[in-house]
């Protein structure tokens, strides 16, 4: 989406298409800062977590290291030259 808004190189971009851009760009952060404001506010305080409470603070962990391991798998697979898709091969990786 973000390239799509700001379009091809050399090309005019709007204010409008500017700020869409700006945006998507700063939406594509809101996961990760969620992940890690989850991780904090779930061991807050208690002394001792349990183990549910482990296994959630790393999930939440997880949504963070996810973004980076999802573009380096596609990174990975276009230097490879593979023609799986990328959502095929993250989904049996997961």
């Amino acid at each position: 989406m973000f390239h799509f808004l700001v379009g091809a190189p050399g090309e005019e971009i709007t204010a409008a298409s500017r700020a869409l851009a700006e945006l998507a760009l700063f939406a594509t952060f809101v996961p990760s800062a969620f992940g890690i404001a989850w991780a904090v506010s779930i061991t807050d305080g208690v002394p001792g977590p349990s183990a549910s409470e482990t296994r959630a603070r790393r999930l939440a962990l997880a949504t963070v290291a996810t973004p980076a391991l999802y573009t380096m798998l596609g990174v990975m697979q276009a230097l490879a030259g593979s023609r799986v898709p990328d959502e095929a091969a993250w989904a049996v990786l997961w």
